[in-house]
């Protein structure tokens, strides 16, 4: 073994910009699967933790099935369950404020900061987040801070059980609001003197582990609590976090193809070095090397290459996540849903993924040409190479691959991601395989093209192709497996960027323009009339226009908002996404009396299905 590497090493010494070509095949391959597979993870937790935090949800949430108060212990067992990552006690309750004043009500949300801040984010644009030291304090958002006229350090007073309580903003939270939808952020132990529930929490905001199914930690979560309990959250099976997760299949797969391609350059490389060197290995033979010594050197050659390209390409992989996300961060910014994107997250099946594939690319590659140079035997290194001997099996490997091409259409039609991921890379290499085939007549049209001005030399170009065109053709894959990467990912990044913008279009931004009176007060009538809404149509480039019914009434004693809109006009402006059945068709059969669609929290507190 020593021996080995020692040849190695002085071969690879000999020619370093081959070797270090050869190995910048494997540095790209590795750094697509270990960096694009660190930019999608931060964007979902992005979405889970910033973007969906302007509408006070987590991942998951549990509550009293009859909306009272709970032991805090009830944490403690969700955090126990198998998929969750985090779970902290929360009291939240709506609190009615003195009239005339800037606002009309609050969600008084109390939590323990350091538990709450893992599983929700809160971008501060003024000042801190409360503190677990903390007394007296209050955290405010954007939209109460401007109509309020709050600053750090002014004072915002709650009534409570035991009277009005003055607390001072030591930050504001850089999340716009709805008038009436108003979060303010205080200590549990604060919380608690509010409210008079002193050891009792109403509830459990919970975060999910990464790759963990909802659904399934939800299930659990319900067996472990009992049916006293509901749980509900956001839905990351929807349209927007289902494409994410394909876009990151889609990713993992490019990187595997430009590993394919690198195994292709490694293969034509090292059959070109044996090649090379038939008079070096016929002499190691001739004074005693056994064919183990000429395979073990190759192999060390390839293991070299291909820890060095390893190496390189987790550096650059995590560059290109780095860099990625730094483009995408003010992209998301001017979007102005405050989503604040971490840095790259790479997860142990990322890390294995990226150090195990290049590896075996690697070996794989050279395994061939090794286990070629290794049975030449001393007086066969003496006598003249003949030119294709080494591509003896040439008309027997196109069809092979054919029958490999087969194969993984079999998989690509499965519908089984596994499979179609399988089939993908086996359609690739089965393609690679059979262009032999195709080096013949595609090398005569191109170079006919060449003759009508350079004669001999498209004639000596052509000649020299179709001499050894399993080398030719591996050249060409390589190629070809290059321009594929390109254009498919430019793509797929299309692609997700299109689904990601449509989602905000439909989900988020609602409409152009909402119009709301300065002080709603949804408990009220306040409103506007049609010659308002006339006003408002009239107004030169307004399109469509949709009117809304804000109030708040009671479920099963627990308080809902009930918003009332006009079937026929909402859905010109605005659209919903449905995650348990129902199409935005439907929205039409609200002009009957008696009916309703309810969102995912309502559905889960309530335990109502559709035909209730």
């Amino acid at each position: 073994m020593r021996m080995s590497f020692t040849l190695a090493w002085r071969y690879l010494r000999g020619r370093p910009s081959r070797a270090v070509l050869t190995t910048l095949a494997i540095v790209l391959g590795v750094a697509l699967v270990f960096g694009l597979n660190g930019v999608l993870p931060a964007a979902i937790q992005a979405f889970q933790r910033n973007l969906l935090a302007t509408t006070g949800r987590v991942d998951v949430t549990v509550s009293n099935a009859d909306a009272a108060f709970f032991d805090p212990s009830v944490a403690d067992r969700v955090a126990s369950v198998a998929g969750i990552a985090d779970a902290t006690p929360v009291v939240r309750r709506t609190l009615a404020l003195p009239r005339g004043g800037p606002v009309n009500s609050v969600t008084v949300v109390g939590v323990e900061p350091s538990s709450m801040q893992r599983i929700r984010s809160f971008p501060m644009s003024e000042g801190r987040f409360i503190t677990p030291s903390d007394s007296g304090t209050i955290a405010v958002s954007q939209g109460l801070a401007e109509r309020a006229g709050l600053r750090v350090g002014s004072t915002f007073s709650l009534p409570g059980a035991g009277g009005t309580r003055d607390l001072t903003v030591v930050g504001i939270i850089g999340i716009p609001s709805a008038p009436g939808a108003e979060e303010v952020f205080v200590p549990l132990a604060d919380a608690e003197q509010l409210f008079a529930t002193t050891g009792e929490i109403n509830e459990v905001d919970a975060s999910l582990e990464s790759g963990a199914d909802r659904n399934r930690v939800e299930a659990a979560v319900r067996r472990r609590l009992g049916e006293d309990y509901t749980t509900a959250g956001i839905d990351t099976t929807s349209q927007l976090f289902a494409s994410i997760r394909v876009s990151q299949y889609t990713f993992t797969m490019f990187g595997v193809f430009a590993l394919v391609m690198a195994g292709f350059i490694i293969l034509n490389t090292f059959r070109t070095v044996v090649a090379e060197r038939r008079h070096d290995i016929g002499m190691l033979r001739a004074v005693g090397a056994p064919g183990r010594i000429i395979l073990g050197m190759f192999l060390v050659e390839a293991v070299i290459q291909g820890t060095v390209g390893v190496s390189l390409g987790l550096l650059l992989g995590w560059g290109i996540a780095a860099g990625m996300l730094q483009v995408m961060a003010p992209v998301y910014a001017q979007l102005g849903v405050n989503v604040t994107l971490s840095g790259p997250i790479f997860t142990p099946s990322t890390w294995a993924l990226a150090i195990v594939l290049g590896l075996a690319t690697t070996l794989f590659g050279a395994l061939q040409p090794a286990l070629s140079a290794a049975r030449i035997q001393p007086m066969e290194a003496l006598r003249p190479h003949i030119e294709g001997a080494a591509e003896q099996h040439r008309h027997v490997v196109p069809w092979i691959g054919v029958g490999v091409v087969a194969l993984s259409l079999v998989g690509l039609f499965s519908r089984q991601i596994g499979a179609v991921g399988a089939g993908s890379v086996g359609v690739l290499v089965g393609l690679v395989m059979m262009a032999p085939l195709a080096i013949g007549p595609v090398s005569r049209v191109v170079a006919s093209g060449i003759q009508i001005f350079l004669p001999a030399e498209g004639e000596l170009a052509r000649s020299n192709t179709v001499r050894q065109p399993g080398r030719a053709a591996v050249t060409a894959s390589a190629v070809m497996l290059s321009l594929a990467i390109i254009v498919g990912l430019l793509g797929i990044i299309a692609s997700l960027y299109a689904g990601f913008f449509n989602y905000l279009d439909k989900s988020l931004t609602s409409a152009d323009y909402v119009v709301l009176p300065a002080g709603l007060i949804l408990t009220g009538s306040l409103g506007a009339d049609q010659a308002f809404v006339n006003s408002v149509e009239d107004i030169p480039g307004v399109g469509d226009v949709a009117t809304l019914r804000v109030a708040r009434a009671t479920y099963d004693g627990a308080a809902i908002q009930v918003v009332g809109i006009d079937p026929k006009t909402y859905t010109k402006v605005a659209s919903f996404e449905f995650i348990g059945g129902g199409t935005n068709a439907d929205v039409t059969s609200l002009s009957e009396p008696r009916t309703t669609i309810a969102n995912g929290v309502f559905a889960g507190q309530s335990g109502v299905q559709p035909g209730d």
